[in-house]
């Protein structure tokens, strides 16, 4: 991305940034598949604690469900990085920590137990990918679109 932004091969940024969309949701829902499928065999390989299995099969059946949009908000943010706008960036990950995981977090654990932990978890991550997702298409049109108006004049 920052390659081709450099070079203002900004075609070439947005396809480079929807195949990597594109891997993100593949690769995403390939490994969230097989998690859920093989999430005890996994977590039996360390351990034969019954309840530790219990909740590592719980959590790799609840909290996967949004890899396939996490490599959104990992792409985006480099792509931010690279188009020069690290606040984007930094506010999508301040975003999905602090701002809806914690108090997710606190709410649905009170509410739900262990379960909402993972529920808070999952559905931070797919707000704050669905967030820099339309935020980074959003910025990078203007970002062209102004660094055409300064090629013109």
């Amino acid at each position: 991305v920052g390659q081709n932004f450099g070079a203002q091969n900004y075609d070439r940024v947005d396809v480079g940034v929807r195949w990597c969309f594109r891997f993100s949701l593949i690769y995403g829902l390939i490994i969230a598949t097989f998690l859920a499928l093989t999430s005890v065999y996994i977590a039996e390989l360390f351990t034969e604690d019954p309840k530790a299995i219990a909740t590592a099969n719980l959590h790799m059946r609840i909290v996967p469900l949004s890899y396939f949009l996490l490599g959104f908000a990992m792409t985006v943010n480099g792509a931010f990085n690279a188009i020069g706008k690290p606040m984007p960036a930094m506010f999508i990950s301040l975003t999905r920590t602090i701002l809806l995981y914690a108090p997710l977090a606190f709410l649905l654990t009170s509410l739900f137990g262990l379960v909402g932990v993972f529920v808070a978890a999952c559905t931070a991550n797919l707000s704050a990918e669905t967030l820099g997702f339309f935020w980074f298409r959003k910025v990078f049109k203007k970002v062209v679109t102004d660094q055409q108006a300064v090629l013109q004049t």
